[in-house]
Parts: structure tokens; C-alpha cells; sequence
């Protein structure tokens, strides 16, 4: 399946879940079965889904009891924009209100377009929703509805409320009303307060701080044109630190290796006085012992004359008789 929406840098999570009603719970047990996330799509490869059961007989329970639970687990698909990345392209960060009585709804209605007649111009516009695409390929027939679990419950559990205790609702819809009227003059003063002592329309205008998307690692951050500012100059003060730290380790390394060469040239030059000395020194006592040899040595006698045997002299006269 594949989720895509009409805008390419919301930063989009879906997950498939799988949810199991639980007896007397409005939340049922959920469980993810994968998720996937990406900037404006997300696609996710070889979902299981689980076949929807078939609805119980007997229609529609009655009103004031709970919703039924015996329905077994069913597949949920979760498509939601993150709050950061809402928050950053202007999208709203809440589920839109519940749909109002006919009666009432018409009531809120002139009630706004007379607020609007009076505020002009001024009013902000309602910020502007997604448009979802979903595009599901499968071997079999795929239904897709709206989760309406939660809902159901809280219907029932309102409805088992003005069953316990009837007149529940209409008294806590006249106390809500009661206290939104006691406030409406603090306000109406307060805003009256501000209109005399706010400056010109042209002057109260107000440019809101440009935030631009960076990223800095797996998610990207949100951050505000004089944070940038803020950051890229602490890194130029950063480099420069470092770029004088290594100019200062750099001459320390050279002055190093000049004191290196210079003990190892004096070294050398010591080295070889030294066997110069030695040199002269084995000369002198050669000398010394030569003298020595010559003046108390005797000289040697001349050797023997040897035959052409091999033999020196005459040999015994006694063994040849």
C-alpha cells in the first residue's frame, strides 16, 4: 500500500496495527504490524491482513449498553503528519470539532458570520487541511472504512450515563453555557482594554519569525532564521578556534624537530671526536709496544736447512749404522 499526500515536505507516519476489542474498554488492544515513514508518502510492501468478521446478528444494540466485543481483531491503517513537521507547514495539530445538532449548527453559524461582520478583515482564516491519497494492491477484494471504535464507545458510555442518571447531559450542557457567559464580559472588557491602547493596524502588523526545516541527523529539526544565524556563527567561531589550534600545534612540532636535529648534530659531532681520540690513543700505544718489543725481545735464530724429503738436517747418525 502506498499514502501519499498534496504536500511534498510533510513529514508522513503510517503504521498498520492490528486491534483486538477488549470487554469493558473503549480503547481496544493494538498492536503494529509495520510502519514506515517519508516527506509527503510512505509505502509499505507485503501487509497480512486480517479477514473482517462477519457483523452479529440482532442489529443495533440498545441504547444505554455498551458496544459489542465479540467482533475479533481487525486491521487499522494509521496515516498521521508528525507535530513537528504540522507545526512547521501551518496544519492543524487537532481533530476538527464533532458535527453539531442541525439547530445548533445554524445557531453557530449566524452567531460566527455576525462576529465576522464585526471583527472585518481582521479575522484569521482556519488553517487548511491535507488532501490523502491511498492506493492498495492486492490479490483479493480490499474494504476500507473509517475506525469508528472510539467513537462507538464513548457514545455508549454517554448513553449508560443519561440511562443511569437521566438529565445528566441537558445539565451539564446549561453549567458549560452558565460559565462560557460569566467569561464573556471579562473578555469583552480585556478586548476593549487592548483596542484603546494598541497602536495603529499598520503598526500592530507583526511579520511571524521565518522557520525553515534543516536536518541534523535521522529527523529534521524546525528552527527559526535567527537560530540559523546564531549556529552558523558559532561555527565560524568554532572553526577559527580550531584552525588557530592547529597553526599553534603546527609550530610546535616545528620548533620540536629544529631542537631534535640540533642535539642529534651535536651528538654526531661528539661521536666522532671521541673516536678520533680513540684512533690517536691505539696509534701511541702501538708505537709504545713495539718499542718495548724491540728493546727487550732477543732476535731470532735461522731457521734449518730442509732436504728435498721434507726433512730437516742430517738426521741420527746412530740409526743409519
Amino acid at each position: 500500500m502506498h499514502v501519499a499526500t498534496d504536500q511534498p515536505r510533510a513529514e508522513v507516519a503510517l503504521r498498520v496495527l492490528q486491534a483486538v476489542p477488549v470487554e469493558g474498554e473503549l480503547r481496544p488492544t493494538e498492536t503494529e504490524l509495520k510502519a514506515a515513514s517519508g516527506l509527503g508518502c510512505a509505502s509499505l510492501l507485503g501487509v497480512a491482513l486480517v479477514p473482517s468478521a462477519a457483523p452479529a446478528a440482532g442489529g443495533k444494540p440498545a441504547k444505554g449498553a455498551p458496544p459489542p466485543t465479540d467482533t475479533g481483531p481487525v486491521t487499522v491503517l494509521e496515516c498521521r503528519v508528525t507535530r513537528r513537521s504540522a507545526e512547521a507547514l501551518g496544519l492543524p495539530t487537532r481533530p476538527p470539532p464533532e458535527d453539531a445538532a442541525p439547530a445548533e449548527a445554524e445557531a453557530e453559524a449566524e452567531a460566527g458570520a455576525e462576529a465576522g461582520a464585526e471583527a472585518g478583515e481582521g479575522a484569521a482564516a482556519a488553517p487548511p487541511g491535507l488532501e490523502w491519497k491511498l492506493s492498495v494492491a492486492s490479490s483479493g477484494a480490499v474494504s476500507v472504512k473509517k475506525d469508528t471504535a472510539l467513537e462507538t464507545g464513548l457514545a455508549a458510555l454517554r448513553d449508560g450515563w443519561e440511562a443511569a442518571q437521566p438529565g445528566r447531559a441537558a445539565k451539564a450542557k446549561a453549567v458549560r453555557e452558565s460559565h462560557l457567559a460569566s467569561l464573556a464580559p471579562a473578555e469583552a472588557a480585556e478586548a476593549a482594554e487592548g483596542a484603546e491602547g494598541a497602536p495603529a493596524p499598520e503598526a500592530a502588523v507583526v511579520a511571524a519569525p521565518e522557520r525553515v526545516e534543516v536536518r541534523r541527523g535521522p529527523e529534521p529539526v524546525v528552527v527559526s532564521a535567527e537560530e540559523r544565524t546564531a549556529a552558523a556563527a558559532e561555527r565560524q567561531a568554532a572553526l577559527e578556534a580550531l584552525a588557530e589550534e592547529r597553526a599553534a600545534a603546527e609550530r610546535r612540532r616545528e620548533e620540536s624537530r629544529v631542537l631534535r636535529e640540533a642535539s642529534l648534530n651535536e651528538q654526531r659531532e661528539k661521536a666522532g671526536a671521541a673516536r678520533a681520540a680513540q684512533r690517536e690513543a691505539y696509534v701511541a700505544l702501538n708505537g709504545e709496544r713495539e718499542a718495548l718489543m724491540a728493546a727487550h725481545m732477543p732476535d731470532k735464530a735461522p731457521a734449518e736447512p730442509v732436504d728435498d724429503k721434507g726433512k730437516k738436517g742430517k738426521g741420527d747418525p746412530k740409526k743409519k749404522k
